[in-house]
């Protein structure tokens, strides 16, 4: 090979690599931005009926207040399983659901999508009982 080839690939693989540093950067810097958030730290259950016969009815987030996030945490659904036939001392899973699209346009990375939480609080009397769950 002759010497202005082996300069012309010098130069290629030097500008490709700059780019690739460029890229790398660039996201680095977006990540770095991206807030972290845990879908289940702080949750609210509300459950109706008695022990051995209660289903949950609502989960709400507290953070929904939150004026930055609020249009991303209202769009925020949860589900529980087992929803239903529940009594105290039993497990039950809570998943978050969050859509992807209004996760990138609020720059925010859901780090906790689940939490097993014990029921409790329920008695033998037909009434609401809310559960707070980290607050």
């Amino acid at each position: 090979m002759n010497q202005k080839a082996v300069r012309s690939k010098l130069i290629y693989f030097a500008w490709l690599l700059a780019f690739i540093g460029i890229c790398l950067f660039a996201g680095v810097i977006l990540y770095i931005q991206t807030a972290q958030i845990s879908l289940t730290s702080s949750l609210q259950i509300t459950l109706e009926g008695r022990d051995g016969n209660a289903q949950i009815t609502e989960i709400k987030n507290p953070d929904v207040n939150d004026p930055e996030n609020s249009g991303f945490y209202a769009s925020v659904v949860y589900q529980a399983y087992p929803a239903s036939h529940l009594s105290n001392g039993q497990q039950v899973t809570i998943t978050a659901h969050s859509e992807v699209e209004l996760s990138r346009r609020f720059r925010i990375a859901a780090s906790s999508k689940s939490v097993q939480v014990t029921i409790e609080g329920l008695n033998g009397e037909d009434k609401t009982t809310v559960m707070n769950i980290g607050q």
